[in-house]
């Protein structure tokens, strides 16, 4: 009877030790989920890893992880459909397990490498067509592929079958691609286009795109910018967002009236911003008149401190004025660009109903923060702010090079006198360069009390790299 408890707690002990050594395999079917489509999503630019090797792999670990791989058709969603010559053999099959795991749900498709003459890598388009009404995301990759004519055949007879179709990526689309095949996509509302060279915008739905994303190239050829700019008049979604990165001199510009409520330009690093394109920079704000604008967003498409173009004060002082900034603009984020104290108070003055302000100095050329808090702060005889009343939401990414008891007042000249909504919000991201001594005088300031009233959200951190946009 001993040997039969003595027995019983080894095995205990045994099956104890054993649960300690893999955790994991004992998670809830739930959480294995989430975890694995993670891992799928992750493997999206790796095609053979993607439709084969990884999921395979997870399944074999146990009867339990076999079972929610081939139960969640969620982790067989992402496929890549890849003509390199290393990919080819494997294509057509796991495919084929692919497409079938992953029904009912919708797909992520990803076309690459499409400059192939392989049988197996037509069969593999011809396959994918077939499930085409269960796109939502497709990202397609052109580049030389108007040396083979078999691709277009299979764009275009995808024309009147992407009925879920709502994301489409578009890599150096040339005249003749595609022709209308988006164009009858009725659920279609994000978009980009991303230059490699001379591109065409290609014929989308425009009155139904929410976002409309553009990525130039170094050297623009007029014609596409202005279909772009035509394009932009044509948004007339009343969410509409539209995201230009400028490269470049980009020559005349049309005047362009457009109905979006936000714009994000972006500009490519240059080594130095000479005449011609601060001439095109300053054409740009020009050509635009945006009566809706609710949101601005203006900055680097890459993070760059050597050369930040200077801040166009003539050109957008004329921009807000046509386009009524200080009835409509909401939101502003201005990063890494040259502007002093005098320019930045004009261009927050007229803005009477904006609400949220995001500011970086980041490099040599930084906004100049110590007098935008100065600004900020001023109140009336009545204790109320004077400049840019609605303002309720404050960020900075700073070097700290003011003096905290300035930041410290303006905050205070913000927030309500009693606690309530709407609550006052400051984020403040101290940049590396920061002083220690400045960053220990934030973080000890009396900020702390308003938030512990519930009278102000405060979150003073470390600012760190961003990702890449696209």
């Amino acid at each position: 009877m001993q040997a039969v408890t003595a027995r019983a707690k080894v095995q205990y002990f045994i099956d104890g030790y054993r649960a300690l050594q893999s955790p994991v395999r004992r998670l809830p079917p739930e959480i294995l989920c989430q975890i694995f489509e993670y891992v799928s999503e992750r493997m999206t630019n790796q095609p053979v890893n993607l439709l084969a090797a990884e999921l395979w792999r997870i399944s074999r670990v146990c009867a339990r992880w076999h079972g929610v791989v081939m139960g969640t058709p969620t982790l067989w969603t992402n496929v890549v459909v890849d003509g390199s010559e290393r990919f080819l053999e494997q294509l057509l099959p796991a495919l084929r397990v692919s497409v079938k795991r992953a029904m009912p749900r919708s797909l992520t498709v990803q076309l690459q490498s499409l400059d192939s003459y392989s049988r197996r890598f037509h069969d593999a388009l011809d396959l994918l067509a077939q499930s085409s009404k269960h796109w939502r995301r497709l990202s397609v990759d052109l580049t030389n592929a108007q040396r083979y004519p078999r691709i277009r055949t299979t764009l275009f007879g995808l024309k009147g079958k992407l009925d879920c179709l709502q994301e489409l990526r578009l890599v150096n689309v040339q005249q003749g691609d595609l022709g209308d095949t988006f164009e009858t996509a009725r659920e279609l509302r994000r978009a980009t286009i991303i230059a490699r060279g001379r591109q065409t915008v290609p014929d989308l739905p425009w009155s139904q795109v929410v976002s409309l994303t553009y990525l130039g190239t170094p050297s623009p050829h007029a014609a596409d910018l202005h279909a772009v700019f035509r394009v932009m008049a044509n948004l007339s979604h009343p969410d509409a967002a539209f995201t230009l990165r400028v490269v470049g001199d980009t020559g005349y510009l049309p005047r362009v009236t457009s109905h979006i409520s936000s714009f994000s330009l972006y500009f490519a690093s240059f080594t130095i911003w000479r005449t011609p394109h601060m001439e095109a920079w300053g054409r740009l704000w020009d050509s635009l008149t945006l009566p809706h604008l609710h949101t601005l967003t203006i900055g680097p498409y890459d993070l760059i401190d050597d050369d930040p173009p200077p801040w166009p004060e003539v050109q957008f002082r004329s921009l807000s004025r046509r386009s009524s900034f200080h009835r409509t603009l909401r939101v502003l984020r201005i990063a890494n660009v040259v502007i002093d104290d005098t320019e930045l108070r004009n261009v927050l003055e007229p803005l009477e109903a904006l609400q949220w302000l995001e500011i970086s100095d980041q490099g040599d050329h930084h906004t100049v923060l110590h007098g935008l808090l100065l600004f900020l702060g001023q109140q009336t005889p009545e204790g109320k702010p004077l400049r840019v009343p609605r303002l309720k939401y404050l960020s900075c990414d700073s070097q700290l090079v003011f003096t905290p008891q300035i930041y410290f007042n303006c905050i205070l000249a913000r927030v309500r006198p009693t606690p309530g909504k709407p609550v006052f919000e400051a984020v403040l991201r101290h940049l590396p360069s920061a002083p220690k001594e400045k960053r220990k005088e934030m973080e000890e300031g009396p900020l702390q009390n308003l938030v512990a009233q519930g009278r102000l959200r405060f979150s003073f951190e470390a600012w760190v790299h961003p990702t890449s946009k696209h």
